[in-house]
């Protein structure tokens, strides 16, 4: 099972069948459970169930979790914007911390003033409660911060997978042509012939992918149920050598293989993307990555609590 998180109203659920869960008489996972047998029955591959305000995003997860093991139909969630996602303190607050050290560059400064935070105490430590007030801030505004990102806008994100065109995908941070250019031999493969280099590439993102998987003794099932992408599309990546994940795929399978930092920079560099240091999506994936929690439901929730995209086809 793969699960998705939609915003009521805001997104477009693409679901064979939507359920409404409106609280009440038994409990959510009950439901869940109900639903899926009810899907199986139909033959449908992807049911969509709207959650009542009630239980929290981190509940209906738990549930989905519990029935992730049993079944192949997809779940999408779809939640209210604001709903109650009861993610633990201690998450919470690390990511907040993480977020206001690394943005602390471009506009700790402003969100200090706008807080009323006193200047002279560290932006990346939540010590005071006049520093805690900067941390709403944060969240209310982290999709102010990521649609005035020219490369890591929504619709980005939105890239499908395997684009045709992949001359459009650009690596960020890449340093521009001009900058490469230089008089003396820049690297160990100057004056090679062009079959010379071609010949020594190194593997694809799709045969990097194959390759990290048997070297880590992992099943296909288990990666791609880690990366919460279902067996079609694993299917399709792995047949397809030249298959070119979109940038949300890409980090699926780094947390799916459990990569660390420098491990997952190489990863996505393979697909041609790389972080973002103006990216909210990519800070909070970095945090989770540093500090070796790779729960992809975990992840996603904390994504959904700062308005970013969450990980999952």
């Amino acid at each position: 099972m793969a699960f998705k998180i939609f915003r009521k109203g805001i997104d477009e659920i693409p679901a064979d069948e939507v359920r409404e869960y409106s609280g009440g008489e038994g409990v959510f996972k009950e439901y869940l459970s109900e639903c899926i047998l009810s899907a199986k029955r139909k033959s449908l591959d992807e049911i969509a169930v709207s959650v009542s305000r009630d239980v929290t995003v981190s509940e209906a997860l738990s549930a989905v979790r519990e029935e992730s093991a049993d079944t192949d139909v997809n779940v999408s969630l779809i939640v209210y914007d604001d709903h109650d996602t009861d993610l633990p303190f201690d998450t919470a607050s690390g990511i907040d911390a993480y977020l206001l050290d690394k943005l602390d560059d471009m506009l700790c400064g402003d969100i200090l003033e706008d807080a009323g935070a006193p200047h002279d105490e560290p932006a990346g430590k939540i010590t005071t409660p006049k520093l805690r007030s900067k941390v709403p801030f944060v969240r209310k505004n982290a999709k102010q911060f990521r649609a005035s990102e020219p490369c890591e806008s929504a619709a980005r994100y939105d890239k499908p997978d395997d684009e045709a065109s992949f001359s459009n995908f650009t690596v960020m941070g890449a340093a521009p042509m001009a900058a490469m250019s230089c008089a003396a031999p820049c690297s160990p493969g100057a004056g090679k012939s062009l079959a010379e280099r071609v010949a020594g590439i190194s593997d694809t993102w799709q045969e990097s992918l194959l390759r990290l998987i048997d070297e880590k003794g992992y099943t296909d099932a288990e990666v791609y149920k880690k990366a919460n992408v279902d067996r079609k599309l694993f299917s399709k990546i792995r047949s397809n050598p030249e298959y070119r994940p979109g940038k949300v795929t890409a980090f699926a399978f780094a947390l799916a293989l459990e990569l660390n930092l420098d491990e997952t920079k190489d990863f996505l560099a393979r697909a041609g993307y790389a972080f973002s240091p103006s990216s909210v999506f990519d800070l909070i994936i970095e945090y989770f990555i540093e500090n070796k929690v790779y729960d992809i439901y975990m992840i996603n929730l904390a994504l959904f609590e700062h308005d970013q995209p969450t990980i999952g086809e």
